[in-house]
C-alpha cells in the first residue's frame, strides 16, 4: 500500500518540478530580452541630435528642434508637418520609437512634378543584326546501281 502512495506522489512531484523549471526559464528569457531592449533604447537615445527625423511611440513623424535636460530626463521639442502647416510636440525622450538614419527623404509629390522635358519619349532605333549565311556544300549525287 505504501508503494502505491509513493508512486502517486512522485508523479505530482515531477509535475511540480517541471512547472517550476518552466517558470524559471520564462523569467530568465524575459530578463535577457528586456536587457537587450533597454540597451537598444539607450543607443537610440544617445544617437538623437537636433535635426534628427524621429517616429514617436504614438506613430507621429517629426524633426527634433530642441533637446532640454530636466529633472525627469531629457525633453524633446518635435516639429511635425510642413512649413505651411506645422505643429510642435514636447515629449520625454522615452517616447521616441525610432530615428530615421537615411540621409535623404523624397517627397512623392515633388518627384511627380518633374519638368516636361523628362516626359518626352525617346525612340530607340532597333537595328536588325543579320546572321551570317551558312554556306552549304553541294551534295553528292547518289546513284543506284541497277542490276540487270
Amino acid at each position: 500500500m505504501f508503494n502505491i502512495l509513493a508512486s502517486e506522489n512522485s508523479g505530482n512531484l515531477t509535475l511540480l518540478i517541471i512547472l517550476l523549471v518552466a517558470c524559471a526559464l520564462m523569467f530568465v528569457l524575459s530578463f535577457f530580452k528586456n536587457k537587450k531592449y533597454v540597451e537598444k533604447q539607450k543607443a537610440l537615445q544617445d544617437e538623437l541630435q537636433i535635426g534628427s527625423k524621429v517616429l514617436t511611440k504614438t506613430f507621429i513623424y517629426g524633426t527634433v528642434e530642441k533637446i532640454t535636460d530636466t529633472t525627469d530626463g531629457k525633453v524633446l521639442l518635435i516639429k511635425t508637418g510642413d512649413d505651411d502647416k506645422c505643429g510642435y510636440i514636447e515629449m520625454n525622450i522615452e517616447g521616441i520609437y525610432s530615428v530615421d538614419t537615411k540621409e535623404e527623404v523624397f517627397d512623392i509629390e515633388e518627384l511627380n512634378k518633374e519638368p516636361a522635358e523628362a516626359e518626352e519619349i525617346v525612340e530607340v532605333k532597333e537595328e536588325k543584326i543579320e546572321e551570317p549565311v551558312k554556306e552549304e556544300k553541294p551534295k553528292k549525287a547518289r546513284t543506284k546501281k541497277v542490276s540487270e
